[in-house]
């Protein structure tokens, strides 16, 4: 009998905690709030480098006077008579002052320039805690893609047996971690934009077929982490594109165009409007197409997050929806 340890045996197990998004969400504030002590710290470090530099400057002012108080000196010794007494006594305060307060000056000046060098120390400890302890709490906050689109599968399933389609829904990328903050704030945008493809994106069967494509469609989300802070998600259909005659005819019907302009109007200028108010590529009005958030707004909240949507269309060969997010907040 083999007594070699399982594979299963040495792995140690991860332990968990279940905490209120409340509670989460505090921790990050009070992270956010450090980094008001982070911008104090390197304020206190700029106003004592100002006051060593101030303090330089009167110690250069000081040290060039020094040859005049030597010829004070020397004019005192020289003096003679009661007068010349009491003036010389006094200058001796005056030049003994001086001396006094030179040393005071540099001392001074030693300890503002000890002073800032702390604080500069201070700062940089201050915010390399805020920063770790505000990257942390973000950590804290990221979810998989997946807990939204779990339930996008379903819908599209849903959608097509209502309107007499066959589609398959493929999601790549699930694992990819996004503030919940903003996952929430997707959901809506997104869910539209599924509606969207198919309703207005795909053909039924037999359309599918008398144009030698397949009868499923295909309707494809990537969820990409991209360099930096960033994420692209690209919703992708297989359908009969977006129909740039439409999208001028609707332009031009409703004001938003002149004759020329949409002469001159180039395919991706044309598809891009398709995100203003009041435009629509469809002639009508479907239960579907009524429920859901409409185009505009889905520019309006993916540009809300700090994000950006394009739309890329071929007619006959489908359309891609492209929305860069932040990661984080």
């Amino acid at each position: 009998v083999s007594t070699a340890p399982r594979a299963a045996d040495n792995i140690v197990p991860r332990e968990t905690v279940r905490v209120a998004v409340a509670k989460l969400e505090l921790h990050l504030l009070e992270a956010e709030e450090m980094l008001v002590a982070k911008l104090a710290a390197g304020q206190r470090e700029t106003d004592l480098r100002e006051l060593a530099g101030q303090l330089e400057v009167w110690h250069k002012a000081w040290l060039a006077l020094e040859p005049d108080a030597r010829l004070l000196r020397q004019a005192r010794e020289g003096g003679a008579g009661e007068a010349s007494r009491r003036a010389c006594s006094g200058l001796t305060r005056v030049l003994d002052f001086f001396d006094a307060s030179l040393g005071t000056l540099k001392s001074i000046q030693n300890k503002a320039a000890s002073l800032a060098k702390t604080a500069e120390q201070d700062r940089y400890s201050i915010g390399k805690l805020a920063d770790g302890l505000l990257e942390d709490s973000k950590k804290l906050l990221l979810l998989p893609f997946a807990t939204i689109s779990a339930s996008f599968p379903k819908l599209v399933r849903d959608l097509c047996r209502d309107q007499g389609k066959e589609a398959d829904l493929v999601i790549q990328g699930e694992e990819v971690a996004i503030d919940k903050r903003i996952l929430e704030e997707m959901k809506d945008p997104l869910v539209h934009l599924l509606r969207n493809s198919v309703d207005h994106g795909i053909e039924s069967p037999g359309d599918r077929t008398r144009l030698g494509k397949p009868p499923r469609a295909a309707i494809t989300l990537i969820v990409s982490r991209l360099d930096g802070n960033m994420v692209q998600l690209s919703l992708s259909d297989d359908g009969t594109g977006i129909d740039i005659a439409r999208v001028k005819e609707s332009a031009l019907r409703h004001g938003l165009l002149s004759a020329d302009e949409s002469a001159q109007l180039s395919d991706s200028a044309a598809q891009a409007m398709i995100f203003l108010s009041k435009m629509s590529t469809s002639p009508t009005v479907t239960q579907v197409s009524g429920r859901g958030l409409g185009l505009p707004i889905v520019r309006e909240k993916v540009e809300k997050l700090g994000g950006e949507v394009t739309v890329e269309s071929s007619v006959g060969r489908g359309t891609t929806f492209r929305m860069l997010i932040p990661a984080t907040r």
